[in-house]
């Protein structure tokens, strides 16, 4: 095998001899699949007698004895895109002063003790899990059994990237559905709201767990968080209390309108059921109010006012004009559509006096007390939600790790242990880069 021959194949070692026309041939399997067969020879002198410990210095203190009995066989990366396997004989040695025999180890950087996957093979495959694949289809690419690539994922799991060292200033939290095994029912993850940085997830969501994970941390690093994002259906005010005393709540922007939104939603279903669909008039109106639903939600500075052929109404309207037609069907969906309008206004406009001033002065007379009370619900978080128009932080980062996260279960069909999610969560998260320097 010349020099260039041995770069493509990754062969550097001096100490693998191949034969000069016979070190190439093509095998097959034992489900009869063709693969390449490479044929060498191992033969390095052991630094030392393993038996009497004596330093193999000279001929004088060892002689070869042949080869091992059997090969060793090594899978190593497939070329031409088929899989390629190394049958090695090793050289053995025997010492002149006890008479035992030694074989030289491979190298561990080129295979590790045990293993039939080359670490070449074992890099790809690693690099392979930052790529959105489930592991079937990575062993498949890799023409290696599918009991390898779980095994490396399961020898990756102890390396937490969570250092206990430093907290940032800006921590944003939210809660994940992850896999049944979770303890606390729903996974926690926390993120970094100035870099983006995924900071820990946890398997437990219980506020006991939280507390003593995060009292892991030095105080002095705690002391620095000074705001904590976050939706308003965690009840996180003792987090704050207990571990990160200098801390402020920021309650998310758009989990505010989502609550105006989802209140105004219930109350058009609420409605629509009122109608009684055999009936042609009021079966008019019910279909109506379940087909253009989006449309109600919908901001109205966004309707369009260009007028189109509808063949629902059989007439030309605008976007505006189904609006204003679907309120007519109900004083309290007119009521309550304007209320939520023009607080989604205040909002987005951060006068935050006003939004909660209209709030305070709702009454059940003409809303439903369902539906105020949806909307007073928001008053109990108004410190928060202030804290969430005065300051530009969001917890858009957490919602977009939490979709990365769930297309990551949904291509793998799903995990059945937390640690094999995390682990693959924080890889494709770039939490472990420095696994391919040890690997």
């Amino acid at each position: 095998m010349d020099k260039c021959t041995r770069e493509l194949l990754g062969f550097q070692d001096e100490s693998l001899i191949f034969e000069k026309d016979r070190w190439f041939s093509r095998g097959v399997d034992k489900k009869n699949r063709k693969f390449n067969r490479i044929d060498g020879l191992y033969a390095k002198v052991p630094t030392h007698c393993e038996s009497c410990g004596v330093l193999f210095q000279s001929s004088a203190d060892y002689y070869k004895h042949g080869t091992i009995a059997n090969k060793r066989v090594i899978q190593v990366p497939e070329y031409n895109g088929e899989k390629s396997m190394l049958y090695l004989k090793i050289e053995r040695y025997k010492c002149r002063h006890c008479e035992e025999t030694v074989s030289a180890k491979l190298p561990e950087t080129f295979v590790r003790s045990g293993k039939k996957t080359s670490r070449k093979l074992e890099l790809q495959i690693i690099l392979d899990f930052h790529r959105n694949m489930n592991m079937k289809d990575i062993a498949s690419i890799r023409n290696v059994e599918y009991g390898v690539v779980p095994r490396l994922l399961s020898e990756l799991k102890g390396r937490n990237p969570e250092n206990f060292r430093s907290l940032p200033e800006i921590l944003c939290i939210d809660e994940l559905k992850a896999t049944k095994d979770c303890r606390g029912n729903m996974a926690f993850i926390a993120v970094d709201g100035i870099s983006h940085k995924v900071q820990t997830i946890l398997d437990d969501r219980r506020m006991d767990q939280l507390i003593r994970h995060f009292l892991q941390y030095p105080r002095k690093e705690r002391l620095k968080v000074k705001r904590l994002v976050m939706d308003m259906n965690a009840a996180y005010h003792l987090l704050v209390r207990v571990v990160f005393p200098n801390a402020k709540i920021v309650t998310d922007r758009f989990h505010v309108v989502q609550q105006i939104t989802r209140a105004f939603n219930s109350l058009r279903v609420q409605i629509m059921k009122q109608f009684r669909t055999k009936d042609k008039e009021e079966g008019k109106k019910y279909r109506h109010l379940k087909k253009f639903w989006k449309l109600l939600l919908k901001d109205s500075e966004k309707l369009s006012r260009k007028k189109r052929y509808n063949y629902t109404f059989k007439r030309y309207l605008s976007s505006l004009d189904i609006v204003s037609s679907l309120k007519e069907y109900a004083p309290v969906l007119e009521e309550a559509y304007e209320l939520s309008q023009i607080l989604r206004y205040h909002f987005k406009n951060k006068q935050a006096d006003f939004f909660f001033d209209i709030i305070r002065a709702l009454d059940t007379t003409i809303l439903p007390e369902l539906f105020v009370k949806k909307m007073k619900f928001l008053l109990s978080k108004e410190e928060s939600i202030r804290k969430g128009l005065e300051e530009p932080y969001s917890n858009g980062c957490v919602e977009g790790l939490n979709n990365k996260l769930k297309v990551i279960k949904r291509l793998a069909y799903g995990f059945r242990r937390f640690e094999n999610f995390r682990t693959r969560s924080y890889i494709q998260c770039g939490l472990l880069t420095g696994i391919c320097k040890v690997v």
